[in-house]
């Protein structure tokens, strides 16, 4: 929660967060499926309750800088979303927790603010055929080809993004090219880049179109010119 609320105090346009379900069926904010690396024990959030969860101190780390964050339901992120702001909701485990989302997102009165991202298209699927009125967007990973460089990614990923009626596609800056966006959004998608933390990554992406960035800098960022 502090970093959520650190990104709106520096004027983030949106916020991304990982979610998991509990073994008793609640959707928490975690990017791990345990808390063995950011706790202060481990236990798994599939095989724990949400009670047994929140009970795990979570800000503590090497400096110390947060001790006693707690791990939040996705509701409680969702109560800070500010009018005209966006969040990306990332499933980092399967479709079981679809229904569950949906409840969430769907009493939240804001799902028009909030968009589902996902690596697994399957899940991803589910959760479109669930809340058709929630943009769903297709995160893809990247691979370094034999060269050190990042591959390219496939046009095919364009087409099976498109079919399956996903809005738009999240993928790797250092994978994206330019020709790549002109195609994807010829095709009707959005598309959005993570992992760009360094300025002149985020300058290139840019110039050349995509709609958004995912950045552990947002405040840096947004002070670029355009």
């Amino acid at each position: 929660m502090a970093s959520v609320r650190s990104a709106w105090d520096a004027g983030a346009d949106g916020v991304e967060v990982d979610v998991h379900m509990t073994r008793d069926g609640e959707v928490v904010v975690i990017h791990d499926a345990d808390t063995g690396r950011t706790g202060d024990r481990r236990l798994v959030v599939k095989d724990s309750t949400y009670d047994e969860l929140r009970a795990v101190d979570v800000g503590g780390g090497e400096a110390g800088d947060f001790a006693g964050e707690r791990i939040p339901r996705l509701g409680e992120v969702i109560e800070t979303l500010p009018a005209g702001k966006r969040l990306f909701v990332e499933v980092k485990c399967g479709g079981e927790i679809v229904q569950g989302l949906r409840r969430v997102i769907e009493g939240s009165g804001k799902e028009g603010q909030i968009a589902v991202i996902c690596l697994a298209a399957d899940v991803l699927e589910l959760a479109a055929g669930a809340m058709p009125g929630v943009k769903m967007y297709w995160v893809l990973g990247s691979r370094e080809d034999d060269d050190g460089e990042y591959a390219v990614y496939d046009d095919a990923l364009i087409g099976g993004a498109a079919e399956r009626g996903f809005d738009g596609l999240d993928v790797y800056h250092e994978a994206l090219t330019a020709e790549y966006v002109e195609k994807a959004k010829r095709a009707g998608l959005e598309i959005y880049v993570w992992g760009v933390n360094e300025l002149a990554a985020a300058e290139r992406m840019l110039r050349i179109g995509v709609d958004g960035v995912t950045t552990d800098y947002p405040a840096d960022v947004m002070r670029m010119p355009g």
